[in-house]
């Protein structure tokens, strides 16, 4: 399995020792009161043809948190009508680079009657690591335009138990999720 096959694997089992990275953007006209009910978007997600990141697996652990997180906030999921709003998410990893910046050391220190001051530099080396991303998207039912996003990045593990994995993408949800409805 090639390295992004690995990556896209381990697209949403961020590493247990980091914070995930939230952020939001949502439509600034939109009346988040009156949000209560849920559904997720017909259609689904859009694949993206990797099916490591496209896992079943993945999808069931996303949705199941999701769903969990917007209950727990007082939202009902229905599918019997037009929701208040749909949901959909979005997965993807990218590969980075990252550095510990530049490395200095100095010194003062005297040789018998001799003094004398040391300075040297040096670089640290670049490491690549991947990174995944979820998104989270909040469309309204009836104008069926996006409202809300929230997203999580993080360095992705390796190898990783399912039981870890799943520990793993609830904490990214309830961290994406604390961010709605968006506070004005």
């Amino acid at each position: 399995m090639g390295s992004r096959g690995i990556a896209g694997t381990l697209a949403v089992a961020w590493l247990a020792c980091a914070g995930v990275s939230v952020h939001q953007d949502y439509d600034q006209t939109a009346d988040f009161s009156t949000y209560r009910t849920f559904d997720w978007f017909p259609g689904g997600r859009e694949l993206t043809g990797d099916p490591a990141v496209d896992s079943p697996f993945i999808d069931q652990r996303v949705r199941v948190a999701v769903a969990r997180e917007l209950a727990l906030r007082g939202y009902q999921k229905v599918e019997d009508r037009t929701p208040d709003f749909y949901v959909n998410y979005h997965v993807s990893v990218q590969q980075k680079l990252t550095t510990s910046g530049i490395n200095t050391h100095y010194g003062i220190g005297s040789y018998g009657s001799w003094g004398g001051v040391g300075l040297g530099v040096g670089s640290s080396p670049v490491r690549s690591y991947e990174e995944g991303t979820l998104v989270i998207d909040f469309i309204d039912g009836t104008a069926r335009k996006l409202v809300w996003r929230g997203s999580g990045s993080q360095a992705v593990g390796r190898h990783p138990t399912p039981e870890e994995t799943t520990a793993r993408v609830d904490r990214a949800v309830t961290q994406i999720l604390a961010q709605f409805p968006p506070e004005r």
